[in-house]
């Protein structure tokens, strides 16, 4: 359930307010939404209409509302402690493409995801709440606030649920996201921008890893495109990733100095996931560039976790409120494709060349590159099982090698399992080339269309804070375009050249053991 309620009083607290829809039986709601046993991993999205508001007003806070309930002998139960499914929650502003009669109608629907979903939910991707499990909500500082109403541009809005059902129960559920808002406008208008690596199976955990990390960089070029010449302030962020997760990080780059992180968490777990205020406010200039860092613990795993939706793969996200609002709603990065494949020592497939390959991956046009399935644990099989499930791994599992001959006839997924990861030069200089390598950038507005162009870049040049961690890199890019890709593949080759001229002779020593 998502509901908008006046906010909060300064002298009364939290206090329970009139709803806003005349009609009850009318207001938008997860109402009774059965999650099957069968399913530990759920989506489901819902549509609903902004609240009949004459005047411009200002969202200053939301909070979680959790109601989950076991259904026992075909009734739902009331059970004391009881742990929600409740994974996480985001709603998404939907652009406006002028068909009410659709729109409304899907507001009073009780919603859908997967193939059932309409095309048209896919321009619901500018996030106004995100919460996820351990949050307790956020609450704006007092002089910004989120545009809701008239002039808003928004009259519709997405709320995406992810339910996280391991324990394989059926349960009954309403939760949702209780968003509170005011006629009191703050100084400035708000907005969210998402940061970090993008969703896709093409982000690699390998297994047995005490420390791993990946990056995802929101890129100069986007910024510089997409902020006002005085920047915008930050003033909170959300981190966000699943269960191996252990140290998550917001650096700040600025020329080829690096910045004190915007928010960091060297402890960090997925069943607390609280938004963190930034002290005074961060200025994020143009040409700026911002780093998702995320440091993974996978010792207790014995396959390759891949990227995706499910609570048993992996995310490395960030979510910041900023001010003045702009166009601005996503800045993601992912490994390229091909480099991608010749990082695992991969020239070719049979029946499919690399530009079409991912040319798949990306025929979205959107970060969303694959509709998260309802992933069923109970129809995996050890022969293929990898760490999660979505489109990206099937595709994946599809995949046959041809080239080099070392591997030929194997599955891309039967190749990653197969890799010697207890070796550690193996491991550390795969962690080297998909960090520091090139990188895909992504630079997405509110209304889904592209603030910049699709770009390849190499991980940007800079002084790191930590000495230590300072990794030699260079600023060259090459420019992308979809669905037709085009690059120089020259500086991939020779960089992937002498790493498995060496390593694939002593993995098949090792395999050959």
């Amino acid at each position: 359930m998502a509901t908008f309620l006046p906010a909060p009083s300064s002298d009364s607290g939290y206090h329970i307010a009139p709803k806003y829809w005349q009609d009850e039986s009318n207001e938008p709601k997860l109402d009774g939404l059965t999650i099957p046993h069968d399913k530990a991993t759920m989506f489901w999205c819902k549509i609903f209409k902004v609240p009949d508001l004459r005047t411009k007003h200002h969202i200053v806070g939301y909070r979680p509302m959790l109601d989950s309930r076991p259904i026992r002998n075909g009734r739902p139960a009331v059970v004391k402690d009881a742990t929600s499914p409740v994974h996480h929650m985001v709603l998404y502003e939907c652009v406006d493409d002028g068909d009410r009669m659709s729109w409304n109608e899907w507001s009073e629907s009780p919603g859908a995801y997967g193939p059932a979903r309409p095309k048209e939910w896919a321009s619901c991707t500018t996030p106004v709440a995100a919460w996820a499990m351990g949050s307790k909500g956020e609450f704006l500082p007092e002089n910004v606030g989120i545009p809701l109403g008239e002039s808003s541009g928004v009259s519709y809005y997405m709320l995406e649920v992810h339910y996280d059902n391991s324990a394989l129960h059926e349960v009954l559920d309403s939760s949702g996201i209780r968003v509170h808002f005011t006629s009191e406008l703050r100084r400035h208008d708000a907005g969210v921008l998402g940061l970090g690596v993008g969703v896709s199976a093409l982000h690699v955990i390998p297994p047995k890893q005490l420390q791993y990390r990946t990056a995802g960089i929101c890129s100069a070029e986007c910024s510089r495109k997409m902020l006002p010449t005085d920047g915008v302030t930050i003033v909170s962020a959300q981190l966000h990733a699943h269960g191996t997760a252990r140290k998550i990080s917001l650096k700040h780059i600025r020329g080829n100095n690096e910045l004190r992180p915007i928010t960091q968490e060297n402890a960090y777990d997925a069943r607390y996931q609280q938004s963190r205020m930034v002290p005074g406010g961060r200025q994020f200039m143009p040409g700026d560039i911002l780093v998702t860092e995320c440091t993974y613990d996978s010792t207790a795993r014995d396959k390759p976790i891949l990227g995706g939706y499910s609570a048993i793969q992996e995310m490395c996200l960030s979510f910041v409120v900023y001010y003045p609002r702009t166009d601005l709603a996503g800045c993601y990065s992912m490994t390229p494709v091909k480099e991608f494949f010749e990082t695992f020592g991969i020239r070719e497939f049979y029946g499919i060349d690399m530009l079409q390959v991912e040319n798949m991956f990306l025929s979205s046009g959107s970060l969303d590159n694959f509709e998260p399935l309802e992933f069923d644990i109970m129809q995996h099989n050890e022969d293929t099982a990898m760490q999660g499930d979505d489109q990206g791994v099937g595709l994946l599992k599809e995949l046959l090698i041809k080239e080099p001959f070392e591997f030929r006839n194997k599955s891309f997924i039967a190749h990653l399992n197969e890799m010697p990861w207890t070796e550690p030069l193996l491991t550390e200089q795969i962690e080297k080339t998909l960090y520091s390598g090139t990188h895909m950038t992504f630079c997405k507005k509110r209304d889904d269309s592209w603030g910049a162009p699709i770009e390849i870049q190499n991980f940007p040049n800079y002084t790191a804070l930590v000495s230590n961690e300072t990794v030699q890199k260079s600023c060259h890019f090459l420019k992308v375009s979809l669905p037709s890709t085009t690059r120089s593949t020259d500086a991939g080759h020779i960089l992937n050249f002498s790493f498995w001229s060496l390593l694939i002779p002593s993995m098949l020593m090792i395999l050959a053991r």
